[in-house]
C-alpha cells in the first residue's frame, strides 16, 4: 500500500510537466504550420484559401440545399439533430479524457494512458484556435440572419453594444466540429483494428458536424473549417507523440567503428 501511494503521485505529478510541455510543443508546431505549408506548397495553399471563400460565398445557397425548410419545421427532426449536437458539448469530453487516463494510470496500461493524454492535447489546442477565430470574425449564425447572408463583425465586435449582449455573433468556425473531429481523428488512431471503431467515429463526426447545420448554428463553412482544425491538430499530436516514442527507443550507447585510410579505431557515445 506504502508503494503504491508514493508511486502515483509521483507518476501523475510528471505526467502533468510532460503535458504542459508537449502543450507548448504543440502549439507552437500548430502556429507554424499554416506558414511552412504556403511556402512549401503556394499552389496547395492558394487552393484551398480559394475553395474557403467559395464555400463561405456560397454558405446561404448551401444551407437551403442541405437543411430544407421543412426539416426545421419538423419537431421531431430538430430533437434528433439536438441530441446528436449534444454528443459532442464540452461537458461530454471531460469523461471520455478522464476515463482512458483513469484506465491507464491505474492499470499502468501505456497505450490508454497516451490516448488519454493525446485526446487532451488536441481538444486544448484545437479548442483554442476555435475560440480565438470565433472571437475575431465574429460572425452570426444561420438562426440570426432570417436568411440573409451572414454578417461578420470582427474583433471590433466586441466594444459594440448589442453583441455584447449576446454571445450569437460566434459562428465561424464550429466548436463542436472541432472537438468530435479531434476526438475521432484519435481514436481511429489508435484502435485501427477494430475495423468498426473508425467506420463509426467518423460516421458520429459527420453527423455531430451535420447536425450543427440542422439546429441552425452553423454553415456549411464554418463545420468543415471546424473538422478540419480537430483533425489537424490532432494528426500534429498523434505525430508528436510518434516522434517522442521513436527518439526514447533510440540506443542510447552507440558503438562506432572507422577503418579508412591510415587510421583504425571505434568510438563510443552515450546520449543523456
Amino acid at each position: 500500500m506504502e508503494t503504491l501511494s508514493a508511486f502515483y503521485p509521483e507518476y501523475v505529478n510528471r505526467g502533468v510537466v510532460e503535458f504542459v510541455e508537449a502543450l507548448g510543443h504543440d502549439y507552437s508546431t500548430q502556429l507554424q504550420f499554416p506558414f511552412r505549408y504556403a511556402r512549401r506548397n503556394t499552389a496547395g495553399f492558394v487552393i484551398g484559401a480559394v475553395g474557403l471563400g467559395a464555400l463561405i460565398l456560397t454558405d446561404h445557397v448551401t444551407q437551403k440545399i442541405l437543411v430544407p425548410e421543412d426539416m426545421t419545421e419538423n419537431g421531431d427532426a430538430m430533437r434528433r439533430a439536438e441530441q446528436v449536437s449534444r454528443l459532442a458539448d464540452t461537458g461530454s469530453s471531460y469523461p471520455l479524457v478522464l476515463g482512458f487516463l483513469g484506465f491507464g494510470v491505474l492499470a499502468r496500461s501505456p497505450r490508454e494512458r497516451e490516448t488519454g493524454v493525446m485526446l487532451a492535447e488536441a481538444l486544448v489546442t484545437s479548442a483554442t484556435w476555435t475560440f480565438l477565430l470565433k472571437e475575431a470574425t465574429g460572425r452570426e449564425r444561420p438562426r440570426e440572419t432570417d436568411g440573409r447572408v451572414s454578417d461578420w463583425t470582427g474583433p471590433g465586435g466586441i466594444f459594440d453594444d448589442e453583441a455584447a449582449r449576446s454571445a450569437e455573433p460566434r459562428s465561424f468556425p464550429s466548436g463542436h466540429s472541432t472537438g468530435i473531429w479531434a476526438v475521432a481523428t484519435i481514436l481511429a488512431h489508435q484502435y485501427p483494428a477494430h475495423k468498426v471503431i473508425p467506420v463509426l467515429i467518423y460516421g458520429t463526426a459527420t453527423a455531430v458536424s451535420y447536425s450543427r447545420m440542422v439546429v441552425e448554428a452553423h454553415w456549411l463553412s464554418d463545420v468543415v473549417v471546424g473538422g478540419l482544425i480537430g483533425y489537424g491538430c490532432a494528426k500534429q499530436v498523434l505525430s508528436a507523440h510518434r516522434d517522442r516514442r521513436m527518439r526514447s527507443e533510440e540506443p542510447r550507447l552507440r558503438v562506432g567503428a572507422d577503418v579508412s585510410g591510415d587510421y583504425k579505431g571505434i568510438s563510443l557515445r552515450y546520449d543523456f
